[in-house]
């Protein structure tokens, strides 16, 4: 009786599976059929780039549009893995730790990632940085509520 419990277990959990799926795929048709969202071009923000017009870029456009940027950047992420699995393996590192450096790089690129997006789309330096801040306290408490919840 035990072994038909499990399997009727099994069942429904494959069964909510299946539904979710079926629901997602559902929702994403919805939102691809209900508007043509593909022919939409915001005209405030690109109708004078359009003709050639616009503002000049800016220091972080530039760089972030160098392929000495993009290489650099790679290099140091192929060598900071690199770096994080050498001292996983030689066990100077444990599991908790190289968490918490991915969690604290993934908090630095949200932070870093909402400030130079606020400030490329004209924004002053105080609205970024507020935008930073907010992204800042919701990783905060997303590291609250996930040291809850394991706890």
């Amino acid at each position: 009786m035990g072994v038909q419990n499990g399997t009727m277990a099994g069942t429904a959990y494959l069964a909510s599976t299946v539904i979710t799926g079926l629901l997602g795929v559902g929702v994403v048709v919805l939102a691809l059929r209900a508007r043509r969202w593909h022919q939409y071009t915001p005209q405030g923000a690109y109708g004078d780039l359009a003709a050639g017009g616009g503002r000049p870029t800016s220091g972080l456009s530039r760089i972030a549009r160098a392929t000495s940027t993009w290489t650099a950047a790679y290099f140091l992420v192929v060598f900071t893995a690199l770096g994080g699995v050498v001292a996983f393996a030689s066990g100077a590192l444990t599991g908790p730790a190289l968490v918490a450096g991915l969690g604290a790089v993934v908090a630095f690129y949200l932070v870093a990632g909402v400030y130079i997006a606020i400030r490329e789309n004209g924004r002053s330096n105080a609205q970024a940085t507020a935008g930073g801040a907010i992204t800042l306290g919701l990783v905060a408490i997303l590291v609250i509520v996930g040291s809850l919840i394991t706890a």
